[in-house]
């Protein structure tokens, strides 16, 4: 009696959590094609490359990843820190 009390209860956190990674999955889809169909185009400048930091307790990463800086149109200059590395060619 208590196992089935248990595992249902178990299922319906695991469905609920499944749900909810459906839903966040969806989000960030339409979240970037709305960002690429009604964001502001601009140029940037590469002005570092950073390097991989590695896992948490682990070694320094191999990769690398650019550091672009860009003017938005009220004329902030921001810089945008990539978190996507490259090994190189």
């Amino acid at each position: 009696m208590l196992d089935s009390i248990f595992y249902s209860e178990i299922s319906g956190v695991s469905a609920l959590a499944g749900f909810l990674l459906l839903a966040h999955s969806y989000n960030r889809k339409h979240y970037i094609k709305y960002i690429l169909k009604n964001g502001t185009k601009t140029e940037g400048k590469v002005v570092e490359v950073s390097r991989d930091p590695g896992s948490l307790f682990g070694k320094e990463g191999a990769g690398f990843a650019p550091v672009v800086q860009y003017t938005t149109s009220s004329g902030n200059i921001l810089k945008h820190h990539s978190q996507t590395y490259y090994l190189g060619a």
